[in-house]
């Protein structure tokens, strides 16, 4: 799946913003695009980008730069946006995309079923946080994968090692009446993560591979109050199964 991140001044929200996207069937890459209010345009490392939210904060369209060059603009067109949720603490948004394209000069792919997290990016504080902190599951979007199924969520959790910069992932979820369980950990460059599920497991069976990587959120505490990850599990014989999870320590 498609990994993206974006951030720029955005006067919508008043300060900056992540922008985590995943969808699947596209090689895995890491981008850092202009996020802006009503097609809002800025200057980013891989060049021009935009990206349109609606009234209630949800995306429906963006464009990034391609490695080689191609700008990809994705549209939600008469889609609309799924699982759409709101965390009041770590003010973190997330959905995915129940119809979408993506466009490269003359070629439109299919993008569909793009899962997605946003949030305001804060300054992480100067003093090096150290220490570690569990967080609890408190939102997600459904998982779907390449086939056109739509699955559960089952259970989620999310572990940080500051001291160590380190994060651990674990997650089960149901799709197309097999279960797959994944466990893995990432290399932490706070604000944001990216790692492998070092276990994926289908229907009790090893085998399966699987990324992962998002960002944290809501340093008013110092350490983080949540974070939203985008996950990609493969079965190794080409369905991938993607979704959102966001999470946050309110019960600690």
């Amino acid at each position: 799946g498609r990994v993206l991140r974006e951030e720029s001044t955005s006067p919508a929200l008043g300060t900056n913003t992540y922008f985590y996207g995943m969808e699947n069937g596209l090689p895995t890459t890491q981008v850092i695009n202009g996020l802006g209010q009503k097609k809002t345009t800025t200057r980013n490392l891989l060049g021009q980008t935009q990206q349109v939210q609606d009234d209630a904060g949800n995306v429906t369209a963006f464009q990034e730069v391609s490695s080689d060059g191609e700008t990809v603009s994705y549209d939600i067109r008469d889609g609309a946006v799924l699982n759409a949720g709101f965390d009041p603490i770590t003010e973190i948004r997330w959905g995915r995309w129940s119809e979408g394209t993506a466009t490269s000069g003359n070629e439109q792919f299919d993008a569909s079923q793009l899962h997605y997290a946003v949030a305001l990016i804060e300054d992480t504080p100067a003093q090096v946080i150290m220490g570690s902190a569990d967080y609890t599951l408190v939102g997600n979007t459904d998982p779907t994968d390449n086939l056109g199924n739509v699955g559960i969520l089952g259970t989620a959790s999310l572990s940080a090692n500051f001291t160590n910069q380190t994060v651990a992932s674990d997650l089960s979820l149901g799709i197309n009446n097999q279960v797959w369980n994944a466990s893995g950990t990432a290399t932490l460059n706070l604000p944001t993560f990216n790692g492998v599920y070092n276990s994926v497991i289908i229907d009790g069976l090893s085998g399966g591979t699987g990324t992962f990587g998002g960002f944290f959120s809501g340093f008013s505490d110092l350490t983080p109050l949540g974070a939203a990850l985008n996950y990609n599990l493969n079965n190794g014989s080409g369905t991938t199964v993607t979704g959102t999870a966001v999470f946050n320590r309110s019960s600690q």
